[in-house]
């Protein structure tokens, strides 16, 4: 007969698969949460056109992959349920400040196109957004569009998934996230959005500053003539124009604030 002794000692002694099973499944539910609410916020993934279904497989998917090089960096599994709806609502509050600055910098093109639409007077001009799921002026859809395919085509959407995954080496799963500093990153990011917004919108406003005074002083000097029906055609018009010569040297502009304003996300804290 053969001697099963070293066998059943070997699995007397092997880790208790229930436990190793229970401890992957903490891991990996930890991991979603931050990567899944990034990513149904994250500029180009996380629009109102891509189904929720989409999104849910993509971030199960990204979690998977990145599971095993960031399973070290996770805390271990807590003992009580308290503590573990802690560490979820941290990750998920972790994942949502990433995907709401992402999205934050993505609305910069909506606020030059409201400023463009108030100087060409197509501000009643709307049209429905898919990527804010209401409607919005049609300069303004356009834009964020463009910016959109540009961000997708110059592969910017790697360089967030990139960050999502790096940002586990500069907010510790498990640490309670810096608050204050979130505050004051947001309102730096809120101000200097607008900022940008306003230099890539600055050459429409300009020439449509210069249309109005022209506009005002023809009505002064002729008060019987029409001034509104004479000017709105050739604003429109020279709105246009002014557009599509900045149009790409803007957009260019666009992309290297979205990239720093990235980079300064995930290097915050």
């Amino acid at each position: 007969m053969y001697n099963l002794t070293p066998m059943t000692s070997a699995i007397t002694h092997f880790p208790n698969l229930e436990v190793v099973t229970a401890l992957a499944i903490f891991h990996y539910l930890l991991l979603f949460c931050r990567i899944g609410s990034a990513i149904m916020l994250m500029p180009g993934i996380g629009e109102t056109f891509v189904p929720p279904t989409i999104r849910a497989l993509l971030a199960l998917f990204i979690t998977l992959v990145v599971y095993l090089p960031l399973k070290d960096t996770l805390p271990p599994q807590p003992d009580n349920l308290a503590q573990l709806f802690g560490l979820i609502c941290t990750e998920i509050f972790i994942g949502l400040f990433i995907g709401s600055a992402a999205r934050m910098l993505l609305a910069v093109m909506h606020i030059v196109g409201m400023f463009a639409s108030l100087q060409s007077g197509l501000s009643n001009s709307v049209f429905y957004d898919p990527s804010q799921g209401t409607q919005n002026v049609s300069v303004g859809t356009f834009l964020t569009m463009l910016s959109i395919t540009l961000l997708l085509a110059s592969d910017m959407h790697h360089f967030m998934l990139l960050g999502i995954i790096d940002s586990y080496h500069t907010f510790k799963a498990g640490d309670l996230p810096p608050v204050g500093d979130f505050s004051d990153f947001s309102a730096r990011l809120f101000s200097d959005s607008f900022r940008a917004a306003f230099m890539i919108s600055a050459p429409v406003m300009v020439v449509g500053f210069f249309m109005y005074v022209a506009g005002g002083i023809m009505s002064r000097l002729m008060p019987s003539l029409q001034i509104f029906f004479l000017i709105v055609p050739v604003q429109i018009a020279v709105t246009f124009l002014i557009m599509a010569l900045t149009l790409s040297a803007g957009m260019m502009w666009y992309l290297n604030f979205f990239k720093e304003g990235l980079s300064k996300i995930f290097a915050v804290g």
